[in-house]
């Protein structure tokens, strides 16, 4: 029943949770839309799934699937979550006409914990429901005259193509007010481009974000708000990397750092005269961390210098990012020399990802699903050397799991756990 997403184990408990039999009543002291208004600190995403007809058991799916940000309100027609780490809440609700879903998620920077939900409802609906059509719809959120919020929506598709023509505002059909394109699709829009170019984008939106706090005035300080967009930015643009990066390889890790095999050396280049280490990292998503079971030495060729260069650069340029997202997660699993050591790893394969030549058209030819031809060709070299590394694929029992959002990521035992607690333990005689 696990397996099939039909039921999740009760935390602290030995009972399990079947989602299609939770009660038909809506819990009370749920969150609504005026109480979310009222947050100057937190901003809102709200988007409507529209379906060609009934997916039954869709709700239920959803509570299972994203057990992991229970907070114990459920019923047959709705669910509440909550991601602590980047304290946003959300609301998956079915409504009446039993074809619109709505996802309403709130807190300081929601896109992150938006697009894991949203991401995973597409997922749920191509796998358990193949052929079922649907759209997503942005509400227009404004106020009528008599203080109610106008019903009108927007299909996201409509807003793709206004963008595309430079249009900048929509009028609502309901309400005939003007609404700004951009900020309408901004919830449901994915970072895109190249892996280089998002890398660029997470820095330009951090200074955005941070201008935008520092206008704002509450009793949450300005340096909290800052880590909490920070946190959410950066996690958002790696998932979205590694989905990338699984359109191209599967089959193995793809976060790394590379270190000389002697720590005393000095390096200020990579050679085909010495000897590296390479370690794979665990890719929990707000937990990425090296881990030391799976590392391995090698002495690069010169022909894989030159073509892994630009996968080395944008991993590199990632994990600068994210060890101070997951510094704080750190705390409880490394100590500060090993804290220091990870720092010192991912600068020094910056260093030496800066170092490896360029290859021709690295910046400029990229490939449908955002990668340049020459990131890719670094990836499949990566791939390669680590096949060839450990031909069992054993990485150092790092394991591959498909998260509730349908992404692929290789993570440790310990992380693993929350994908496959294993088998209950059944009480004695039974």
């Amino acid at each position: 029943m696990e397996k099939f997403d039909v039921s999740y184990r009760l935390p602290d408990s030995r009972a399990s949770l079947v989602a299609q039999l939770v009660p038909y009543e809506r819990p009370t002291h749920i969150w609504q839309d005026k109480a979310v208004d009222v947050e100057p600190r937190r901003r809102v995403i709200r988007a409507i799934c529209r379906t060609g007809e009934e997916a039954p058991g869709l709700i239920a799916w959803l509570t299972v699937r994203n057990h992991r940000f229970s907070v114990g309100k459920h019923w047959r027609r709705g669910v509440v979550l909550r991601h602590e780490e980047h304290d946003a809440e959300a609301l998956f609700e079915l409504m009446p006409n039993d074809r619109d879903l709505r996802l309403t998620v709130f807190g300081p920077a929601p896109e992150y914990f938006f697009h894991v939900l949203k991401d995973g409802v597409e997922d749920l609906i191509h796998h358990r429901w193949k052929g079922l059509t649907y759209e997503f719809l942005v509400p227009c959120g404004k106020t009528e005259s008599d203080g109610t919020r106008c019903v009108g929506v927007f299909p996201y598709r409509a807003l793709v193509k206004f963008r595309q023509r430079r249009e900048r505002r929509i009028i609502c059909t309901s309400c005939a007010s003007w609404s700004d394109v951009e900020e309408l699709i901004s919830g449901l829009s994915q970072p895109t481009g190249s892996l280089e170019v998002m890398v660029r984008n997470v820095e330009r939106a951090l200074v955005q974000q941070r201008e935008q706090l520092s206008r704002m005035e509450n009793s949450m300080t300005v340096e909290a708000r800052h880590q909490r967009v920070f946190e959410a930015e950066t996690q958002r643009h790696l998932r979205v990397a590694l989905r990338m990066l699984s359109t191209e390889v599967t089959d193995c890790p793809r976060l790394f750092t590379i270190a000389p095999a002697d720590r005393r050396a000095v390096v200020h280049a990579m050679s085909t005269r010495l000897h590296y280490k390479i370690t794979l990292w665990c890719e929990e998503s707000g937990h990425e961390h090296p881990w030391a079971d799976a590392t391995y030495d090698f002495k690069p060729t010169k022909e894989w210098i030159t073509t892994v260069g630009p996968y080395v650069r944008f991993i590199a340029s990632m994990l600068r990012f994210v060890v101070p997202v997951a510094g704080a997660g750190y705390a409880t699993t490394l100590t500060k020399d090993e804290l220091d050591l990870v720092k010192a790893d991912i600068e020094l394969t910056k260093t030496l990802a800066d170092k490896l030549p360029q290859s021709q058209g690295e910046s400029t030819t990229s490939m449908p699903q955002g990668m340049t031809k020459a990131e890719g060709a670094g990836l499949r070299t990566l791939r390669s050397l680590l096949l060839t590394l450990d031909p069992v694929s054993g990485f150092g029992d790092l394991r591959r799991v498909h998260t509730p959002s349908g992404d692929i990521a290789w993570v440790c035992p310990a992380h693993h756990s929350l994908y496959d607690p294993g088998l209950p333990e059944l009480p004695a005689g039974s």
